[in-house]
């Protein structure tokens, strides 16, 4: 049964506008190290976090949380180093998760027209 569905699309230039005015402090804001070294290591550096932050927007969709929940970016992880991405939660935001019985995460991000779309499906048992 589906917990909680969120969807969020990111303009990649905004994105690349804040890695250049804030560089690594942005970074460290929003992302894990893994996510970081991830990014960093790509020639589309500017889109790849632009994906990730669409994630981690559609999470707190989702879970039905917004920013002023206390809920971390850094508590929402992307991993995608076998391939498709997939969501590791944290903190607050595995809190509430498990509080509405997420058993299972479903995560897809597309890139198209300077835009990355993250969709993140939340399932129980």
């Amino acid at each position: 049964m589906i917990a909680g569905i969120g969807i969020d699309i990111v303009d990649i230039a905004r994105i690349e506008a804040l890695l250049n005015r804030y560089g690594m402090r942005f970074l460290r804001r929003i992302l894990s190290a893994e996510e970081i070294s991830f990014c960093a290591g790509r020639h589309d550096a500017a889109s790849c976090v632009a994906g990730r932050f669409a994630v981690k927007e559609a999470a707190f969709k989702a879970l039905s949380m917004g920013r002023s929940s206390g809920i971390a970016f850094k508590d929402i992880v992307v991993d995608a180093a076998g391939g498709a991405p997939r969501l590791t939660l944290a903190g607050r935001a595995l809190a509430r998760a498990s509080g509405l019985g997420v058993s299972r995460s479903l995560v897809s991000i597309s890139h198209d027209h300077g835009c990355a779309v993250a969709i993140v499906i939340l399932e129980t048992a």
